[in-house]
């Protein structure tokens, strides 16, 4: 490629970084709500609970549960990064279990070379643990049995198992167990080929042998060392002032033993003197981990979060009894969590503050089962649709334990769309925003018929809900049915795909979107632009803007512009030159406003919004030597404190290229980002984490 059309092709951004008017690039992924893409169809029989990783290359792997026969099966299968089903694959799944009796509830994890590893449960004679290996190539392994290895086989129950990778080419599973009462914490390591890990017992070992103790609810996360760290619900009765159902975390190494600087019956985690539920973990970056749980009381139920040190030792940063992320006269439950890839992390959940009744019984094997439409929608009779109005909230808690100071107290409100929204997920893109996806009842009921949509937001550190989303986040089908079980798998460039189960009358089946980091349909890769924001500064109460708009040469444009709470208005007439430049200092920003700049070429040629951060006190722009030939891409800031200040620089792909931590005082500071004769000729991004709000701004290298 020539040096000009490298340049041509900078031209264009990525959504995820500098956002304006551009074609899907890829047309199998579709572009609105009433086409969604057919993961794989179930006429004749039911598709239940699914998962979803990304496959490594921009695309994703899907398994889920499938009843196209007598009992319930599990499949995969695989969808390109162009949304199209990979015709390396059968075209209606990979089965990877299809033995007598049901197999249910897969849970799934990337293997790092382009296939996955699924775990289930396998109801067989009581319900037991099994996995399964599937390639890149669409074949189960072949060095693994037919229907799955057996993980955890005994007497009694095993159920609801999690995965993890190992950092290697294998896994850690783990799931409670009845094999003994009370139940118990099982787990096991399994190999890439398929066998059980040195210093692993057949069948798994339990966590932690303290007698008498019912332990329920388990959920882990690797150790980034090759270990794996697992929390979980634990009634032994002795923990702190608890007196009942306490959190509880361990370390396991990759031998099997328990780390020794960790207590050997576990860490309690959470001592407050109320039932503590549904622990979710996320990884803090650092080898430790984050723990969020519902705090549930008589009449009510909090959300909090606790850090876990590698040590094992809570974070003495942090609150002794967790940080309080929700609480009030109102229950908050069943909360997720993801980091937020600064040591962090944001967590959802549900609650019912705005006037919900109270959840029926049967709600948690909802939550669980997630799956089965026709044991769902009979679930979601009078009784549960009689819990109005239960809405979705979110918190931004810093790896410090502070909360995020630009979220409001009690967390964010997602979506409070009419009637129930509920059962999050939540997926964070490690640069500080995550997408939540939920259940939603907004739409009518008529006729005993339950109309429900698979709903997905975006939420970002120093901001909240993303106001360049549509309000209440963005419904995923356009047509009349009861949607189910979402689950979402961030890509590369930030984007995220959401597959969810889908009993349209006309062609039921697994079905996925795909969205960018604006909320639209589609995918937006670099391609040929009719305008592109080049430069944007702030200085002095100034925004100044530039644009690059070749193919609109001696014509005219509209300047509009809107803030979090207004609609588009014209600002100003510009006129590009004879260079295809056009250039406009906007003088009218309060400081502190989030404000967002779009160009109209007419009613049907208008570039995306293009968001700009106004800082709330006077002091120097954040300025890019740009453009730059050689030497050093220098950037320079205000500090509004003497913390690190995380300086990124991006490509046209989204990919991070170069980062620099930033350390000083507070006031001016300046860092040489990278050197211009190792960087390819075209546009970049360079982000400034300024913490609240994070401040973009484009370098040009030609």
């Amino acid at each position: 490629m020539s040096r000009s059309a490298r340049l041509a092709r900078a031209a264009s951004f990525v959504a995820a970084l500098c956002s304006f008017a551009v074609a899907p690039a890829f047309a199998a992924w579709p572009s609105d709500a009433l086409h969604p893409l057919r993961v794989c169809p179930s006429i004749g029989h039911n598709i239940g609970a699914h998962a979803s990783v990304p496959d490594g290359a921009n695309g994703v792997l899907f398994a889920w549960e499938d009843q196209r026969g007598a009992d319930i099966d599990i499949y995969a299968q695989h969808v390109l990064a162009d949304g199209s089903l990979d015709p390396a694959w059968p075209a209606l799944g990979v089965p990877l279990c299809t033995a007598a009796s049901n197999q249910q509830v897969p849970k799934i994890v990337s293997d790092g070379a382009g296939g996955a590893f699924v775990t289930w449960m396998d109801m067989g004679s009581d319900w037991d643990i099994h996995a399964q290996h599937v390639l890149g190539t669409g074949v189960v392994d072949p060095r693994w049995p037919a229907n799955g290895v057996a993980v955890g086989v005994g007497p009694g129950l095993q159920a609801y198992p999690v995965i993890a990778r190992d950092g290697g080419d294998g896994v850690y599973i783990a799931w409670f167990d009845y094999r003994v009462s009370p139940v118990e914490i099982y787990t096991l390591r399994l190999h890439g080929d398929g066998s059980i890990a040195s210093g692993w017992a057949a069948n798994g070992s339990p966590l932690c042998a303290v007698p008498n103790a019912s332990q329920q609810n388990p959920d882990l996360v690797a150790d980034g060392s090759g270990g794996v760290i697992v929390a979980w619900e634990d009634a032994r009765g002795t923990l702190g002032d608890n007196g009942g159902v306490a959190i509880v975390a361990q370390h396991l190494l990759a031998s099997g033993s328990v780390d020794a600087a960790w207590p050997p019956d576990g860490l309690a985690i959470s001592a407050r003197a109320y039932r503590q539920e549904w622990p979710r973990i996320a990884t803090d970056g650092a080898g430790g981990a984050i723990v969020t749980w519902q705090d549930a009381r008589a009449s009510s139920a909090g959300v909090l979060a606790q850090h876990v040190l590698a040590s094992g030792v809570t974070d003495p940063a942090w609150p002794d009894s967790g940080r309080v992320l929700c609480s009030g006269d109102f229950a908050s439950q069943y909360p997720v969590i993801a980091p937020d890839g600064g040591g962090g992390a944001f967590v959802s959940w549900m609650d019912d503050r705005n006037g919900a009744n109270p959840l029926p019984n049967g709600a948690l094997a909802i939550r669980r089962a997630a799956g089965r439409p026709a044991t769902l929608e009979a679930r979601m009779s009078d009784a549960l649709l009689a819990a109005t109005d239960w809405d979705v909230y979110a918190a931004h808690v810093e790896g410090d334990g502070s909360l995020d100071p630009a979220w409001p107290a009690n967390g964010f409100a997602v979506c409070r769309a009419a009637r129930n929204q509920w059962f999050p997920v939540i997926a964070g893109d490690g640069l500080g925003a995550a997408y939540i996806a939920f259940q939603d009842f907004r739409e009518d009921v008529t006729d005993g018929w339950v109309a429900t949509n698979a709903t997905v937001h975006r939420v970002r550190a120093g901001m909240g809900v993303d106001p360049a989303w549509p309000v209440d986040g963005q419904m995923l089908a356009g047509v009349p049915g009861f949607r189910y079980a979402p689950a979402l798998t961030v890509l590369d460039a930030g984007s995220v795909v959401c597959g969810f189960g889908d009993s349209r009358v006309d062609a039921p089946g697994l079905y996925t979107q795909r969205l960018s980091v604006t909320g639209a349909f589609g995918d937006e890769q670099p391609v040929p632009t009719l305008a592109s924001l080049v430069a944007a500064e702030v200085a002095d109460g100034v925004v100044r803007l530039r644009w690059n708009a070749p193919d609109a040469r001696g014509g005219e444009a509209t300047l509009e512009r809107r803030d979090e709470t207004s609609d588009w208005s014209a600002l100003a007439t510009l006129r590009i030159d004879g260079t295809g430049g056009a250039t406009y200092d906007d003088r009218d920003v309060a400081p502190g406003a989030r404000v967002a700049y779009r160009l109209a070429f007419g009613v049907d040629d208008v570039t995306m919004a293009s968001w700009i951060d106004v800082p709330a006190a006077s002091g120097p722009a954040i300025r890019v030597r740009n453009p730059i030939r050689d030497g050093a891409l220098d950037v320079a800031f205000t500090a509004p404190d003497e913390r690190p200040v995380a300086v990124e620089l991006f490509d046209v792909g989204g990919r991070r290229v170069a980062v620099v931590h930033a350390n000083g005082s507070a006031g001016a500071r300046r860092v040489s980002l990278a050197n211009a004769a190792a960087l390819e000729p075209g546009v970049y991004l360079v982000r400034v984490g300024l913490a609240h709000p994070v401040v973009t701004r484009v370098a040009v290298v030609r």
